[in-house]
C-alpha cells in the first residue's frame, strides 16, 4: 500500500482569483467606456440644446464641421447613387437641352459659364459648388441622385416633379451637361494664360509669384513640402522654403521659362499641362544617371558626381544637340 494522496487546492485557489480579477477589470473597463459615451451624448445635447453651435452661413465653419459635413455628405451620396452609366449620351441636341435646364434650375446657385460669382455668389453651408470654376468629383450618377433628392440641410432642396420616371429621364441631362462645363472651363482656364516670354518678363513673372507663395505660406517655411502645399511627388520632405527657391532657382532658371510653363498660376497643385510630369520624370531620370550610371564608372574622380537640369538645358528650354563652328549652341 503507498501512502494515501492530498490534493493540494492552493493552485486552484490562485487560478478563482485570476479569473475573478480577470472579470472584474473587464467590468470596470466596460462601465468606464459606457460612462465615456454617456457624456459624450449628453455633452453633444447639451451642446445642441443651449444654443452654443454656430449657425449662421456668413462665418467660416470650424475645421471639424467641414470635416464632418464634407466626408458625411460625400459618403453618403457615394453608397446611394446607383453606380450606373448615364443613358442620355452627349450629342449636340442632349447637351443643348441639359444646358436649358442647368441655366433655368442651376445656375443661380451653381454658377453660369465664364461668369464666376467671385465674392459675391450665394452663402451656404455646406457651400454650393461653383460647377464651371472647380467642377466637381461627383460622378454622373451621383450628380444625378443629388439633384433628384436634394441634400438635407443644405440649399440644395429636392424637387417632387423630378421624381416621376418621365422627368427623371430628363434629369439625366443636367449632369451630362454640368460635369461637362466644369471640365471645359477648367481646361480653358489652364490653357488661357499667356506665358510671358522675355527673360525680363519671366524673371518679374517669377518674382511676383514666389513673393505671393512666401507669403502664403509664412510660419510654414520649415514643414515639409506635402504638407503645405498639395500634390507634391517629387521633392517630398524637402522645406516648404526651400522648395520655392529650387522652383525658382533651379527649375526655372535652368530651363529659362516661367513657372507658368508647368504650372497653373493660382492652381498650381493641377497637372493639366504637360510638362509639369515632364518635369517630374526628368528629374527621375537624373536620379537614376547619378545614383545606378555614374557612381558605377570607376574613372570618374569624384566620388559624389552630379548632374541637374542646367547640365543639358544651359537656360533654354530645349536642350542642344549640337555645336555651329563659332561655338555657339545649335
Amino acid at each position: 500500500m503507498g501512502w494515501p494522496m492530498r490534493r493540494d487546492h492552493r493552485g486552484c485557489g490562485l487560478t478563482g482569483n485570476r479569473i475573478a480579477g480577470r472579470k472584474g477589470g473587464m467590468k470596470r473597463f466596460l462601465l468606464g467606456l459606457l460612462v465615456v459615451i454617456a457624456f459624450t451624448v449628453l455633452g453633444t445635447l447639451g451642446y445642441l440644446g443651449l444654443g452654443m453651435a454656430e449657425v449662421r452661413a456668413d462665418i467660416p465653419p470650424g475645421r471639424w464641421e467641414k470635416y464632418l459635413m464634407n466626408t458625411g455628405v460625400h459618403a453618403s451620396v457615394r453608397r446611394r447613387a446607383p453606380d450606373v452609366p448615364n443613358p442620355v449620351l452627349p450629342t449636340d441636341d442632349n447637351l443643348i437641352a441639359g444646358g436649358k435646364i442647368y441655366l433655368e434650375a442651376c445656375a443661380g446657385c451653381h454658377g453660369r459659364p465664364g461668369k464666376p460669382f467671385g465674392n459675391k455668389g450665394p452663402i451656404l453651408y455646406p457651400p454650393i459648388p461653383e460647377l464651371p470654376v472647380i467642377g466637381t468629383d461627383l460622378s454622373e450618377a451621383q450628380v444625378f441622385w443629388v439633384a433628384k433628392h436634394g441634400i438635407r440641410r443644405s440649399g440644395m432642396f429636392a424637387n417632387e416633379a423630378w421624381a416621376s420616371p418621365r422627368i427623371s429621364k430628363t434629369l439625366w441631362l443636367v449632369p451630362l451637361l454640368a460635369i461637362g462645363i466644369a471640365h471645359g472651363q477648367q481646361e480653358k482656364t489652364a490653357n488661357s494664360f499667356a506665358e510671358p516670354s522675355t527673360p525680363e518678363a519671366i524673371e518679374q513673372f517669377n518674382d511676383d509669384k514666389i513673393a505671393e507663395l512666401s507669403k502664403q505660406i509664412a510660419g510654414k517655411e520649415d514643414q515639409p513640402a506635402e504638407a503645405v502645399f498639395k500634390n507634391i511627388k517629387i521633392l517630398t520632405g524637402v522645406p516648404s522654403g526651400n522648395l520655392l527657391k529650387i522652383m525658382q532657382m533651379g527649375y526655372s532658371r535652368s530651363l529659362g521659362t516661367s513657372c507658368a510653363h508647368c504650372h497653373v498660376p493660382g492652381q498650381w497643385e493641377r497637372d493639366d499641362k504637360k510638362p509639369k510630369q515632364i518635369a517630374r520624370d526628368m528629374s527621375k531620370m537624373a536620379h537614376t544617371i547619378i545614383f545606378d550610371l555614374l557612381r558605377n564608372i570607376d574613372g570618374i574622380k569624384d566620388r559624389d558626381p552630379l548632374v541637374n537640369c542646367t547640365t543639358c538645358h544651359r537656360g533654354q528650354l530645349k536642350p542642344a544637340l549640337n555645336l555651329d563652328s563659332d561655338g555657339t549652341k545649335k
